[in-house]
């Protein structure tokens, strides 16, 4: 199986790349634990001090993989999410105020970045 994600560090940079372009790097189950597995492997890399998120294709992400998401509202009874469970379209991960607050890239161009201290990251992962 091809990995969706690829690392690199270069000194305390390390560079995580997202490469499923042929569905605009959806977030699929596949991707997402790919990503999560990446990041617990950065955070534990004591030579990173900066984690970059890059992307092959045209666009970052196009968000969710829904068809994924439109397979598995098909499947058989049971194996739906909860409402609120942080599954489906109205469900909510977390308590709001309890996310750490992300740190603007600001920039000298205007744009907008956001990323979380690699000092935090543990938290996220939990």
């Amino acid at each position: 199986m091809t990995s969706l994600i690829h690392t690199a560090v270069t000194g305390p940079v390390a560079t995580l790349t997202l490469d499923s372009p042929h569905n605009r790097n959806a977030l699929s189950t596949a991707l997402i634990e790919e990503l999560l597995a990446a990041l617990a492997a950065a955070n534990a890399d004591p030579a990173a001090r900066v984690i970059v998120l890059d992307h092959t294709g045209p666009v970052f992400s196009s968000g969710a993989d829904l068809k994924e998401t439109a397979a598995a509202a098909s499947g058989p009874p049971g194996t739906q999410p909860e409402p609120g469970s942080g599954g489906g379209e109205h469900g909510r991960r977390g308590t709001p105020g309890t996310q750490p607050e992300p740190v603007s890239g600001g920039g000298e161009h205007g744009r907008r970045g956001s990323s979380i201290p690699v000092g935090r990251l543990g938290e996220v992962l939990a």
